[in-house]
């Protein structure tokens, strides 16, 4: 009970931080279905967020599924889930979930933490860039209004006659 509230805790931190959803779902059976129908299902059905993961853990029928949208998809590659399976495979097959989720999280949330911060630096750079195009582009037509002006007040200058 207390491993999982702290599961929750950290599923909730990436989502504030981040806006990146992590969900656990364990089931007794998948009814039929597919795990990766049975994931994809839940995970609409349930609204999650476009950026997440979602790891279903099927008891009754042992398997297991990662479902993942938006950026996750971008970044989990079928090689990971690979060598997550590897990783997980005891742990799964004795009933430790608990463990097999935080190898799944510690291995899955990180390159997806790094890229979303990625992203963010790099839309921060280019809204800087603007900025700084924007003020240049203000200044430098403001120093060409001026000198365009000065111009053109020397050029109509009327010579003044000596007495």
């Amino acid at each position: 009970e207390l491993l999982m509230e702290t599961l929750e805790e950290n599923f909730a931190q990436y989502h504030n931080e981040y806006g990146f959803t992590v969900a656990l779902v364990t089931v007794s059976s998948l009814d039929g279905q597919s795990a990766a129908e049975y994931a994809s299902d839940y995970y609409q059905k349930a609204g999650l967020d476009n950026d997440g993961m979602l790891f279903l853990i099927s008891e009754r029928d042992g398997l297991w599924y990662l479902y993942t949208s938006g950026i996750a998809a971008e970044v989990i590659t079928d090689e990971m889930i690979a060598k997550l399976e590897t990783q997980m495979k005891e742990d799964l097959e004795s009933g430790k979930y608990y463990d097999a989720c935080k190898t799944l999280v510690k291995k899955c949330t990180n390159p997806v933490c790094e890229r979303i911060n990625a992203d963010t630096l790099a839309d921060k750079t280019l809204e800087r860039e603007h900025c700084v195009f924007v003020f240049l582009g203000l200044g430098g037509g403001l120093l060409i209004g001026i000198a365009t002006v000065l111009l053109l007040a020397m050029y109509f200058k009327k010579p003044r006659k000596k007495k």
